[in-house]
């Protein structure tokens, strides 16, 4: 299971996230391979200060342990499926599943708060839902790109090696997959960084 959290950013800093979320492209659509289920934690308060106390108590808890605005639990299933031939044994069937649960926050005072906070918080959720959409989108694209690899595996003198040889390309994969999600982090960070100067 991997834990793609966005970390808390204190409030008084969404006007760099305003500029920030006008860049950025939604992601449009779940692929076939994907199966999306988003929650909710619910935070009080009418002050930035009182919003950011609540999400470092209540927000999900990352992998570091810390709490998160939001985070994105993914999970990659896969299946695969082998077939004896006269020649030794290949793959017959490859699928990867990903499972992400998203977990995001809900101001429950949203609706009477003063309208510059309304509106930074608006710009925060519309952030931290593009970013966990990104996440399950960078694992759908590996999911796919998975499948593609174990499908394209050669032929194997038996059904061991075929099974040794499907289990090191997920290996691989998997790897590749948590770096790819730590980079966007990392990058996110910095553009961040960057528009709060």
């Amino acid at each position: 299971m991997h834990q793609k959290p966005f970390k808390p950013v204190k409030l008084s800093l969404f006007g760099g996230l305003m500029l920030l979320v006008g860049c950025t492209q939604t992601v449009q659509g779940v692929p076939e391979n994907t199966k999306v289920t988003v929650d909710y934690y619910t935070v009080n308060g009418k002050t930035s200060k009182q919003l950011d106390r609540q999400i470092r108590a209540k927000g999900p808890r990352s992998a570091g342990n810390d709490h998160a605005l939001a985070v994105a639990r993914i999970k990659m299933q896969p299946t695969v499926r082998f077939r004896t031939l006269p020649g030794g044994c290949q793959i017959s069937h490859a699928k990867v599943t990903v499972s992400a649960k998203v977990t995001l926050p809900r101001w429950a005072q949203r609706n009477k708060a003063d309208k510059r906070l309304g509106r930074a918080w608006d710009n925060l959720d519309k952030y931290a839902r593009w970013h966990e959409a990104i996440h399950v989108a960078i694992a759908s694209r590996f999911a796919s790109q998975m499948e593609a690899d174990l499908k394209a595996l050669p032929i194997a003198r038996n059904c061991e090696t075929a099974r040794e040889d499907a289990s090191a390309l997920i290996d691989l994969r998997l790897d590749e997959h948590d770096k790819a999600q730590l980079k966007f982090d990392a990058d996110e960070q910095k553009r961040i960084a960057l528009l709060n100067r």
